[in-house]
């Protein structure tokens, strides 16, 4: 494997991943490693894709996921935890409400109908279903919703049929502004002319009729 360079130690790997460590990547992970040095994972089975999306810093956790997917990473493997539960990379970062690492997951193409266990009865899931738990009640504007969108919008299906609530209609357009307050004083002057081309028109009304009496 001449083109290949592998890593000092799975436990500097995977720490790594875990504290979604961006400097450390840039330094020892080069774009082309070894892929079972990539898909080292612990002993329940979290890979980098798993361990990454539980830092609080999403930035980094994002770009950490980023360069295990380039490098051949496989993130589509469930893995145990302690209640029972064996959730994918994909839900987890549901969970954690990562929109930017769910987009590069979907981009990558991951199988958003791998089934897991949802916790310690035996009932399986697949990510849309955490989606739409996780969306529930939420308001269009909230990163759990925006996700389960994404996944809807991608053609992601319910184990069970549920649905999505339907957005809320938009609201109706603004009334146009209401025309400028007449002054008073405005009013007042119209109908003083007004007045004054009556009486005008009267005047002149009465000249003709003076004017045919005498012509007769």
């Amino acid at each position: 494997h001449s083109g290949f360079v592998s890593l000092a130690s799975p436990e500097t790997y995977l720490e790594a991943c875990a504290a979604a460590d961006v400097p450390w990547f840039k330094t020892n992970y080069p774009n082309f490693i070894e892929p079972h040095s990539v898909n080292q994972a612990t002993p329940v089975g979290e890979s980098c894709a798993h361990l990454s999306a539980f830092n609080s810093d999403q930035t980094a956790a994002v770009e950490v996921l980023r360069r295990f997917l380039n490098s051949g990473g496989r993130f589509n493997n469930a893995a145990r935890n302690k209640v029972g539960a064996n959730p994918t990379a994909l839900a987890v970062n549901i969970v954690r409400g990562n929109l930017e690492a769910v987009e590069l997951l979907v981009h990558h193409n991951v199988d958003m109908t791998k089934l897991f266990r949802n916790g310690n009865d035996a009932s399986e899931v697949n990510a849309f279903d955490v989606a739409i738990e996780a969306a529930a009640g939420k308001g269009e504007d909230a990163v759990h919703m925006k996700i389960a969108r994404l996944l809807e919008a991608k053609g992601a299906k319910s184990t069970s049929g549920r649905a999505l609530a339907r957005p809320p209609p938009p609201p109706p357009p603004p009334a146009p502004p209401a025309p400028p307050p007449v002054e008073v004083e405005e009013v007042k002057e119209e109908v003083e002319e007004e007045e004054v081309v009556e009486e005008v028109i009267e005047e002149v009304a009465e000249v003709r009729a003076e004017d045919v009496k005498e012509e007769m």
